[in-house]
């Protein structure tokens, strides 16, 4: 394996995958005895260590299990960008969701997300509680992780059983859900699967009923772009913050104006619109492209930034520029539609 994660081929494997028996009832794949060996078929095409090719699987059938049992799913950040657009070519440590349990759609609507009260907070508490306890996928654990003093932010870890040993540092075990209440529109429905569901299904194995493909309540990509903006402008100020906590940021950000652009979708009047509605509404905060944090001038927290780039390799599975070049990128394109001077 080198430091990418990524795995040399395997000769030998076959490349279509028959699994060892026909499930008759409630098929899951995982549960097949040869289920690892299709991960390794599949981390061996793409040359990727079999156990990201695992944490693939358990992400996409968590969401799945969710839409199937009625959660209201709206998915946004890193991985929305990979899995729902295509977009990144990276795995994110994290599912950035906003979550509704089935029927609660009316009590979630009269919470008060933003209020620092007593009363808004235990509002909120009584709200993750609930819904934790209603929160289950199918042969995993669901632990609680961290919440903030707020109650404003979730984080629950999925315990998928794993065939195929450690993920590569800095990933962790399991598939994190970061649950809370964020900016959602506008979105849309995108199709999703798992490299090995798709692998299956090249293999004419379609009987795997608890895999049918789901479309998942994406958040618009012009939004993912302008709060990776503002994350990066908060995060760069903020020296208690690590570099490679929000260096992944710049990347997404000039990966999402390279595919609106590549997809013809590029308008900086909507660029615009969205910006400063979102301004308006308090979601992110104006941008200003003269700060270090959009500049890059030499500077140790802009040495800190580098080192975190290059470290963060092991996320990605294509190819990847400098950040002076993504930067540029960002400079060239956002700055022009939001019309700073």
């Amino acid at each position: 394996m080198d430091a990418a994660g990524r795995r040399p081929s395997h000769r030998g494997i076959s490349r279509c995958w028959v699994p060892s028996f026909q499930p008759l009832t409630g098929p899951f794949l995982h549960r097949e005895p040869d289920f690892a060996d299709l991960v390794q078929l599949v981390a061996a095409e793409r040359q990727l260590a079999p156990s990201l090719v695992e944490k693939d699987y358990w992400v996409t059938f968590c969401l799945s299990e969710l839409i199937h049992e009625g959660w209201t799913v709206y998915f946004k950040g890193g991985t929305s960008l990979s899995k729902g657009y295509g977009i990144i070519e990276r795995f994110s440590e994290d599912l950035d969701l906003k979550l509704i349990p089935p029927a609660s759609a009316a009590a979630a609507a009269e919470i008060n997300w933003r209020s620092q009260g007593s009363c808004a907070i235990e509002q909120r508490r009584s709200f993750f509680d609930r819904l934790h306890r209603a929160l289950s996928i199918t042969d995993c654990q669901v632990v609680e992780e961290l919440r903030d003093e707020w109650q404003r932010s979730l984080h629950l870890r999925v315990e998928y059983p794993s065939t195929s040993g450690e993920l590569p540092a800095p990933l962790r075990a399991g598939v994190l859900l970061e649950i809370g209440h964020a900016r959602v529109t506008p979105s849309e429905p995108r199709p999703m699967d798992s490299w090995v569901m798709e692998q299956a299904r090249a293999s004419g194995v379609a009987s795997y009923s608890a895999h049918k493909p789901v479309a998942v309540e994406c958040v618009l990509p012009v939004v993912t772009l302008l709060e990776k903006l503002d994350a990066i402008s908060r995060g760069y100020a903020n020296l208690q913050r690590s570099a490679a906590g929000f260096v992944r940021h710049y990347e997404d950000a000039a990966a999402i104006v390279e595919y609106l652009q590549r997809e013809n979708e590029w308008d900086q009047r909507r660029v615009a619109a969205v910006y400063h509605e979102m301004i308006e509404s308090k979601d992110m905060r104006k941008l200003d492209f003269n700060v270090a944090a959009l500049t890059l001038p030499p500077s140790e927290r802009t040495a800190q930034l580098e080192s975190a780039w290059a470290e963060a390799a092991v996320l990605h599975w294509g190819p990847r520029r400098s950040l002076r070049e993504v930067v540029e990128c960002i400079q060239g394109s956002v700055r022009p539609a939001l019309n700073q001077a």
